[in-house]
């Protein structure tokens, strides 16, 4: 019966969709599109697990989706808008909550139905309002940024950064904010944000939980330089960035140095190297990532409470360690399929993630994904679980999913 829901749900989306496609194509200066989405995934958990529970070891999330997307540009005024709409069957205990509780401004989420393990949401994704010039762009209302120069591990992406197991990587989570950018004859760059938000006690804006943050980019003769300045959370974040080529390489380093709340002081550091290649007339494409978190716990007991927790209640980071090696490989097995192996290595304690994609082009608009997420490690470690009060350990699982996404 949750499967019949679910294709229902998506052919009923893909009918009405295609039907408004058409016609809103017909209106001068707008743009229509989207997508929808069928996703499922299967987790099996160890018995001394904590999501095992009063819960069977594989457990279950099944999510139906589309997106509306709609876009006006007129003489240097534009306007966006994102609609979604999700049903979430899920025996997870994270099962999403349909509305974000980030202290955003105003709120455009909200659950339809909600009851046991199904969940039917709707949120506005994007909606704001721009204007550009030839040498400065504004922005405001809904709307998401990326900073930084990482592959999986990104100190400068402070806002809504993707998880390194993240199956769905096509948008990334909308924040109010205020966008401005400069453009200088050189190619140089400014970029300045201001994020409010609201206080956890009421609907007032509390500038303590708010951010804001200044990027210059600067091109020089041998590297590509990025400069960050930020206030975020009570915390001052000076950072620096680069990109070289290296022969037929390209190396970026990205490093953050953080003053917090007790005026001690967190380093951030990463650097990549990646590389294009033809094996065998295959298209292949590879990396190797380092980063290091000086403010990195070994252990639940460590973690808990402490400044690296608070950055993964804000899903700024996703990892808890101090150091980690990460690699990945894409090999274009033919024109329509590529195949995505990689591995996250955490240097202290020898635990692995493996997240693996494997992605057909279907056809023109449709592309379909199977993957997984696996993990390698002894209780006690990071990817292996952590063991927590009461004796039981808080670990991810191991791990598959497929996803069919079609875009219009």
């Amino acid at each position: 019966m949750r499967v019949v829901f679910l294709y229902s749900f998506i052919v009923l989306t893909m009918f009405s969709n295609s039907i408004l496609a058409s016609s809103w194509k017909s209106f001068e200066n707008w743009r229509f599109s989207g997508n929808m989405k069928l996703q499922s995934s299967e987790t099996l958990f160890a018995n001394n697990d904590v999501a095992t529970i009063n819960k069977r070891r594989l457990q279950h999330n099944h999510i139906a989706s589309t997106r509306l997307i709609s876009n006006y540009q007129k003489q240097g005024f534009s306007f966006d808008f994102h609609y979604d709409l999700k049903f979430q069957y899920s025996t997870l205990s994270d099962i999403e909550a349909g509305t974000n509780k980030s202290k955003q401004i105003i709120d455009l989420d909200a659950n339809l139905l909600e009851k046991n393990d199904y969940l039917v949401s709707q949120r506005i994704d994007r909606l704001l309002v721009g204007y550009a010039q030839d040498k400065w762009v504004i922005r405001l209302g809904r709307q998401a940024i990326s900073w930084g120069n990482g592959f999986l591990f990104n100190p400068m992406d402070l806002f809504n950064p993707f998880s390194q197991t993240a199956i769905d990587k096509d948008y990334k989570s909308g924040e109010d904010m205020l966008y401005l950018q400069w453009l200088f004859d050189s190619g140089n760059d400014g970029q300045w944000v201001f994020i409010p938000r609201k206080s956890s006690e009421n609907d007032d804006i509390n500038l303590d939980v708010s951010s804001a943050a200044f990027k210059y980019k600067l091109f020089m003769d041998f590297a590509e330089m990025d400069f960050l300045a930020a206030r975020h959370y009570e915390e001052n974040i000076l950072g620096i960035g680069m990109i070289k080529s290296i022969k037929e390489s390209m190396w970026r380093a990205d490093v953050t140095i953080t003053r917090l709340k007790d005026d001690s002081i967190a380093l951030m550091l990463m650097s990549n190297v990646d590389y294009s290649w033809i094996w065998l007339d295959h298209n292949m494409y590879g990396y190797i990532e380092y980063f290091y978190n000086s403010i990195g716990k070994n252990s639940y007991q460590e973690l808990l409470g402490s400044t690296v927790f608070d950055r993964v209640q804000r899903s700024e980071i996703f990892t808890s360690g101090s150091q980690y090696v990460a690699t990945g490989v894409t090999i274009e097995t033919s024109p329509l399929t590529s195949f995505s192996p990689s591995l996250i290595l955490n240097l202290h304690d020898g635990s692995i993630l493996m997240p693996v994609n494997f992605t057909y082009s279907w056809k023109q608009n449709t592309t379909v994904s199977l993957g997984g997420n696996f993990v390698i490690g002894k209780r006690d470690t990071e990817f292996g679980g952590y063991q927590i009060p009461g004796g039981r350990y808080l670990s991810q699982g191991q791990s598959v999913y497929f996803q069919i996404a079609n875009y219009f």
